[in-house]
């Protein structure tokens, strides 16, 4: 059953065909000085959309809707949100995203 859930959110994640269709048209059809607006478009859609995919996939596997991971895991990896949350830190310090 993991498997096969695991199978059917990559098949709904396959929506990376419509952002390459869509980089397509930039590219071969919008106006040269729009291109980068459109670009920068399509990166903002790519990356929120990514973002909004692993939460709902968490959601969905955590324990609490299918328990595929349980709440035990979860509470075992909690350090994990601690290292991300530090390399976000250390990337915003330097690598210049602040004024």
């Amino acid at each position: 059953f993991q498997r096969q859930s695991i199978g059917i959110f990559r098949a709904a994640g396959g929506a990376g065909a419509i952002f390459v269709s869509f980089l397509t048209y930039v590219v071969n059809v919008a106006d040269p000085k729009d291109q980068p607006k459109f670009l920068t478009y399509s990166a903002t859609i790519s990356s929120v959309a990514g973002a909004f995919g692993y939460l709902i996939g968490g959601l969905i596997l955590g324990p609490s809707i299918l328990n595929i991971v349980p709440q035990e895991a979860v509470t075992s990896l909690s350090f994990l949100s601690n290292v991300a949350l530090a390399f976000i830190a250390l990337a915003i310090t330097y690598l210049g995203f602040t004024n």
